[in-house]
């Protein structure tokens, strides 16, 4: 199997991810609307009060974030849906592989946003998530960060051959 094909499948497999991590929080809104609500609010990290004035308690603020987290998720899985078919399809054609990869690209920076910089930066750090017993997702945040990277690693620097 070429590294065409192997980029292809990585990236069609990443946004079946994003696809089922969407539906979840759509399909399961109330449960993880809760964990948006614990996040923001800071229900039980173990240094409050000293870091309360962090927290966001306008009613209207945690459906605004969730929705927002939904729609990146769902953006993020169609750019790589769009990608990984653009890659499949391009063949032999290394220019046409060339702009579909570029697209995967940013579908891949998308996932280390989300994982990175609002879960282990903004949730994790500024709202603690990781002091939370919880509403804790710090692991799954890394993980998925790392995955990231390793597939965005992949992506650039293993040579496409023919």
């Amino acid at each position: 199997m070429n590294s065409r094909t192997i980029k292809s499948i990585l990236a069609a497999s990443f946004a079946l991810y994003f696809i089922f991590i969407a539906f979840n929080n759509i399909s399961d809104y109330a449960s993880n609307l809760a964990f948006v609500k614990g996040v923001l609010n800071m229900e039980d990290v173990f240094s409050n009060p000293a870091n309360q004035w962090r927290a966001i308690h306008w009613p209207w603020a945690v459906p605004v974030f969730y929705g927002m987290i939904i729609i990146w998720e769902s953006a993020t899985a169609i750019i790589l849906g769009r990608g990984a078919v653009a890659m499949f399809k391009a063949g032999n054609d290394s220019e046409k592989f060339k702009q579909a990869k570029e697209m995967v690209s940013m579908g891949y920076l998308m996932s280390f946003v989300q994982w990175f910089v609002f879960f282990v930066t903004l949730a994790g750090e500024w709202f603690l998530m990781w002091q939370s017993e919880t509403w804790n997702a710090q692991s799954t945040a890394f993980s998925m960060t790392m995955i990231t990277l390793g597939l965005l690693l992949f992506h650039h620097l293993v040579p496409e051959e023919v």
